[in-house]
């Protein structure tokens, strides 16, 4: 550039007033800057940089990128003497990247004065149902998401996806129209969903508002390829049902936190994730099921995990009630399979595993989950030789009180049960052992691979 460096300035987006101080880390201001511009950084990458004043008209000198708290820090001690503009660029991200050619980038000011108070700045076209095209000119005409009355008047989606724009991978695409419908306060039905096409709608049946994106051939890529990013239908239809993002679609986006980390983020800090970043407020128990299911995809722990167990029916009739349970894509208890059987014994296990089998096929990737029976070790070592076999720990600490008065070990036990780590679950144990040598033999010859997280085969 011949006459230096400079910003182009998104001038219908204006610019935002910050206050930072000298604790503010990167990851606060990028918080504050998302907030205010309404900015969801699963669909964008935004980055932050400044030209120093004294340094504008030179050719030489490219802007300075903000990546780190220290970065912050230098800028903060920079703006002290003098005044900037901070400007806010977007770029589509890797969870939702662009289809076009070349994505547009926007960048938006923000001022700073020696008071560290900032000023800052703060996508789809689509056919309709009948595959009529919308001019990419409509691009630019989006509703204000904010107006919306009750007569039913659209507010438009368009800055969140656009046609063409492609995911990665099709968890990935329902993740991002999962957080869409909580944070704009709305549900869709999943009308079609496989290997080739996703296709969803509207809750309500008279509403416009629709989404088709289909799988590329080959690849996990899914790629939108109609979108009416326009809902016709009355807010007050929409108050009574509105989608929750799943721990799933959590545990997805938080996951690459656990790789590395000993522990990761906990519960209160997945709340605030999605607060700050995504914009959506959760529960502590959706963020507690977001990092159990992050943590365990992260470790190799199977998903596919079934509990079985058995309890006397105290009706005239007598007998006892088997059951298969396993939980659903929203976290909650779902039977599979449920049978009466005069007494839980070999037979009656091994027959209801064979019933079981019908439905749920012997796999590497399952689990089943007991208590310490003897007949259902028989009945999953025959009928599903792949699968693997855990011990309730819930049913392990209660025998730990009953049997051995070990109330005060309960807690030692459930703590090395959860272990991740083999020398940490070694540490606990040894604590145990010392306590009771009689409770510590009695949980060894319970097979500790079956009841201990860290010493478990199938993960």
């Amino acid at each position: 550039m011949n006459n230096g460096w400079g910003f182009l300035v998104d001038e219908e987006k204006g610019g935002r007033l910050l206050t930072l101080d000298t604790s503010s880390s990167f990851e606060n201001l990028k918080a504050m800057v998302c907030e205010d511009f309404g900015i969801d950084v699963s669909m964008v990458n935004i980055e932050l940089s400044y030209l120093p004043s004294d340094l504008i008209n030179s050719i030489y000198s490219p802007p300075v990128i903000i990546t780190s708290d220290r970065q912050v820090r230098n800028f903060l001690t920079y703006v002290k003497n003098t005044s900037t503009q901070l400007c806010v660029s977007t770029q589509a991200s890797n969870i939702a990247e662009e289809g076009t050619e070349s994505p547009n980038k926007e960048e938006a000011p923000m001022e700073s004065d020696d008071s560290s108070d900032m000023e800052s700045d703060d996508a789809a076209d689509m056919d309709s149902e009948e595959d009529v095209e919308v001019p990419d000119s409509e691009d630019d005409k989006k509703c204000d998401k904010e107006k919306i009355n009750e007569d039913g008047v659209c507010f438009s989606l368009v800055d969140v996806v656009k046609k063409g724009q492609s995911f990665s991978s099709k968890t990935l695409l329902k993740a991002a129209f999962e957080i869409c419908a909580m944070k704009h306060n709305f549900d869709y039905v999943v009308a079609r969903s496989d290997k080739k096409v996703w296709y969803i709608r509207c809750s309500d049946d008279d509403c416009t508002w629709r989404v088709r994106a289909e799988g590329l051939t080959g690849s996990s890529y899914f790629i939108i390829k109609k979108y009416v990013p326009d809902h016709s239908c009355a807010a007050s239809n929409r108050k009574g049902s509105v989608r929750t993002v799943s721990a799933k679609t959590m545990g997805t986006l938080i996951m690459h936190k656990y790789e590395t980390a000993k522990e990761g983020p906990r519960s209160n800090d997945i709340i605030q994730y999605m607060r700050m970043v995504h914009g959506v407020e959760i529960s502590y128990s959706l963020a507690w099921d977001a990092r159990e299911y992050a943590i365990n995809t992260v470790k190799g722990i199977p998903e596919k995990v079934i509990v079985v167990d058995g309890t006397f029916l105290k009706s005239k009739y007598k007998g006892v009630l088997l059951v298969a349970t396993a939980l659903d894509g929203n976290s909650s208890l779902y039977p599979i399979v449920f049978g009466v059987v005069d007494s839980e014994n070999d037979l009656a296990w091994n027959w209801f595993m064979r019933q079981l089998n019908v439905v749920i096929a012997d796999d590497h990737s399952l689990a089943f989950v007991s208590d310490r029976n003897s007949s259902i070790a028989k009945a999953i070592a025959r009928v599903y030789p792949q699968a693997h076999h855990g011990i309730c720990i819930h049913h392990l600490l209660n025998n730990v009180v009953t049997y051995f008065s070990g109330k005060g070990v309960a807690g030692l036990v459930a703590k090395a049960s959860k272990a991740y780590r083999a020398a940490d679950f070694r540490k606990v144990f040894t604590a145990i052992f010392a306590i009771s040598p009689e409770i510590g033999q009695y949980l060894i010859d319970a097979d500790v691979r079956k009841w201990a997280r860290c010493q478990f085969p199938g993960m």
